[in-house]
């Protein structure tokens, strides 16, 4: 699937060529993250190559229209939520420590205020990256059903069967 053919699978919808726009800001942003941990230093360069391989999976959903995409990038953007999480509540938890301005720490502590500040921002980007491809899952996934008979509404709800020759097809069946 990451280095086959890039072609969509399905046509797209208006509404699929809006949210694929909006997934590749996100994707810049991701590309942008990276650059920004990989100034951070040595502690941060596996959130750097994390921010890379997001990237890499949204430009995968959004150039195939593909909705399991979609929820892989949920899934691995969900797991950086928590570690943010983990980084921040760490950071205020031992503040005296962490904030400490002696120089026999490793790390100096403008290094442990831009790492932070950067999770933070990262916090907030991610809340925006989850909303815009939980809204493209949907439609992607919508998209994908429609060629199967099923289609559905904005809210994702499945639209009624449309009746053969004017009759209900269950009374059809259990004539």
């Amino acid at each position: 699937m990451l280095c086959c053919d890039l072609s969509p699978r399905v046509v797209p919808s208006p509404e699929g060529e809006r949210w694929c726009g909006l997934m590749k800001f996100v994707a810049a942003g991701h590309l942008l993250l990276a650059v920004l941990y990989f100034f951070g230093g040595a502690t941060v360069i596996v959130a750097g190559i994390m921010q890379l391989i997001a990237a890499w999976i949204l430009f995968i959903a959004f150039r195939t229209l593909d909705y399991c995409g979609t929820t892989i990038y949920i899934c691995l953007v969900l797991i950086d939520i928590l570690r943010c999480f983990v980084s921040v509540g760490l950071a205020l938890q031992f503040q005296s420590e962490y904030f400490d301005r002696s120089k026999d720490k490793p790390t100096s502590y403008l290094t442990r205020v831009y790492i932070l500040v950067v999770t933070c921002l990262t916090f907030v980007f991610y809340l925006i990256g989850v909303f815009v491809a939980y809204r493209a899952y949907k439609e992607f996934k919508a998209l994908a059903m429609g060629g199967f008979g099923t289609t559905f509404d904005n809210e994702g709800v499945a639209a009624e069967p449309e009746e053969a020759n004017g009759e209900d097809r269950r009374e059809v069946r259990g004539a």
